[in-house]
């Protein structure tokens, strides 16, 4: 195996698109919370001092990519949250978040994971039929969301959180 084609490239892969201009923006399925996810609890397992200042990078640039308003992610304004894996994207991000302050207690992981979650609660119940049929297929674009709430929840004792996925 060419170990050149092993090595991961975090900042330009995953972590450049959060940061590009919101004119230049794609708007793509990146994935930066499931490998924030699954790094934090790689570091929590391990204790490598490698893993924990990767994870320590990957957590703080997503939150240096938050915005004002709490949104982190890859869409432009006019396409968030309705348009296809904005939510699924986000879901994972609040998610690995919350794991982060579930095993590292990072209340700035903490902090922003709410942040995000609020943003998203609230541009979905502003309109929350916009969804049937508006262009997106809920039943995959949303897959994660109601893990990252519970995750929070836990977090936090908040019952909004859990409420957005009961009712």
């Amino acid at each position: 195996i060419n170990n050149n084609l092993l090595k991961l490239d975090v900042d330009r892969d995953f972590l450049a698109p959060f940061k590009l201009a919101q004119e230049k923006r794609a708007g793509a399925y990146i994935g930066l919370g499931k490998l924030i996810d699954a790094t934090v609890r790689f570091a929590a397992y391990t204790h490598d001092d490698r893993v924990t200042a990767l994870k320590r990078h990957l957590v703080a640039e997503a939150i240096a990519a938050q915005e004002a308003d709490g949104y982190i992610g890859t869409k432009r304004p006019d396409g968030r949250v309705w348009s296809l894996w904005d939510v699924h994207e986000m879901g994972y991000l609040v998610y690995g978040l919350s794991i982060d302050h579930r095993f590292f207690g990072d209340q700035k992981s903490l902090a922003a994971a709410q942040k995000l979650a609020d943003y998203l609660i609230a541009r979905w119940t502003a309109d929350p039929q916009k969804g049937m049929g508006g262009g997106i297929t809920l039943h995959m674009a949303v897959t994660g969301i109601e893990s990252a709430m519970l995750a929070l929840h836990q977090q936090t004792h908040d019952r909004r959180y859990l409420n957005f996925v009961v009712q």
